[in-house]
């Protein structure tokens, strides 16, 4: 079992689907094929998904260039501040 999957789903098309997602430089490419992912997720899905996460954050206004990421990554090597 890899990474956080703890439900044991395994579907060996989605698996090619998230390698060419991971590996795709083109970013509406890779956007599709997460879309075709995630509808592939939501058809074998056992279970009902009911909520999501909210990711917030806060910064002064002279905090320039921070923006939240759908990965919840932080890249604050283009963070500046006035």
């Amino acid at each position: 079992m890899a990474g956080s999957a703890i439900t044991v789903y395994s579907n060996p098309k989605l698996d090619a689907l998230l390698e060419q997602g991971r590996t795709t430089l083109d970013t509406a490419k890779r956007a599709e094929i997460y879309h075709e992912a995630q509808a592939l997720i939501a058809e074998d899905a056992p279970w009902v998904f009911i909520s999501h996460s909210v990711d917030m954050a806060a910064a002064r206004p002279n905090v320039k260039g921070f923006a939240l990421h759908p990965t919840g990554t932080h890249w604050l090597d283009i963070v500046s501040k006035d």
